[in-house]
Formats: structure tokens, C-alpha cells, sequence
């Protein structure tokens, strides 16, 4: 075998390593970005939604459900809510937390689709309004107590995962 032949084994055998490790990092990111749960949480079929990427996502256990929980924590945030969405994924929802407990109000001002909303003191439900229609608004939508948490999730959560009133979420 030639030097020169030899110069070319060489470079062959570099090619095929440099390709390997590039397919294994590619392989390594895209595993990870499928298993992310924020990337769980912003698609639907595959199609990202454009109105939530700026929000953090947290996972709840709600009826023993996995839920990914978009964070509302501006008040730019709580006010828009769910609004102008045209859809919101399976297990999937907005969690607000407050600073303290008192009387909120919530709305379905520029909102698509029907949601179910559960008021909380810290983890325990005090109070449910399920299937609340988008026709709805301008009637607003308070709990009985006073609460300093509340998650909106699409229509018939409640009912699938069988809430209510005194039951904790984490």
C-alpha cells in the first residue's frame, strides 16, 4: 500500500467517524426536544401555537392526570388568559397564581372554545364552573371563596378526571 493510498484510508475512516458522532448528537437533541414537556405543551398535530410560546409551562397532577400548565404571571398574562387561542391541546391549561386570596373574576372575553375553571385555596378545590360557553361573556365568574389559584383546562376536564369541590391538586 502506497503512502498516498494509505493518506486516503485514513481520511475515509475520519469522514465515517465525523459522520457518526454528528448523527448521534442530532439523534441526542431531537430525543431530548420531542421529550421536553414545553414542546409537549405548545404543540397540537405537530403545529406549534404561536399564542402561547412565551409562557412557562408547569406539570400538575390534576385527578391523576399529567397536565402542562401554562403559567399566567404578568398581569398582561391574566388578562389575555386563553383569549384568541383557536384551541387548546389535550392535557393541557393556564394556571394563575395570585399573591394573596381574595375574590377573582374571570371572563371568556375573545375566547373559542368552551373551558371548565377550578378555583383554589393553595392545592384544595373550593369552587368549579364547568362548561363555560364563550357566549358567556360579559358575565364573569367568581368563586364562593376566597381563592389565590385557579386553572382554566378545556371543557369536561372536570368531569373526565372527576373533581370536586375538596379535592387537591399538586
Amino acid at each position: 500500500m502506497t503512502k498516498k493510498t494509505r493518506f486516503w484510508y485514513k481520511i475515509s475512516y475520519m469522514k465515517f467517524f465525523l459522520i457518526v458522532l454528528i448523527l448521534i448528537a442530532t439523534l441526542g437533541i431531537g430525543y431530548y426536544w420531542i421529550k421536553s414537556p414545553s414542546k409537549i405543551a405548545f404543540t397540537n398535530n405537530n403545529i406549534p401555537n404561536k399564542f402561547f410560546v412565551d409562557y412557562r409551562v408547569e406539570e400538575k397532577y390534576i385527578g391523576g392526570e399529567k397536565y402542562f400548565l401554562y403559567i399566567a404571571d404578568t398581569p398582561q398574562k391574566r388578562e389575555k388568559g386563553l383569549s384568541l387561542s383557536p384551541f387548546l391541546v389535550n392535557n393541557a391549561g393556564m394556571i394563575f397564581y395570585f399573591d394573596s386570596k381574595d375574590y377573582y373574576s374571570f371572563w371568556m372575553k375573545n375566547m373559542q372554545y368552551p373551558i371548565d375553571i377550578i378555583f383554589l385555596d393553595d392545592t384544595i378545590i373550593i369552587d368549579i364552573f364547568e362548561k363555560v360557553q364563550p357566549e358567556s361573556y360579559p358575565e364573569t365568574f367568581t368563586a364562593k371563596k376566597a381563592a389565590n389559584i385557579v386553572i382554566e383546562l378545556n371543557a369536561e376536564d372536570v368531569k373526565k378526571n372527576n373533581l370536586s369541590i375538596g379535592d387537591n391538586i399538586y
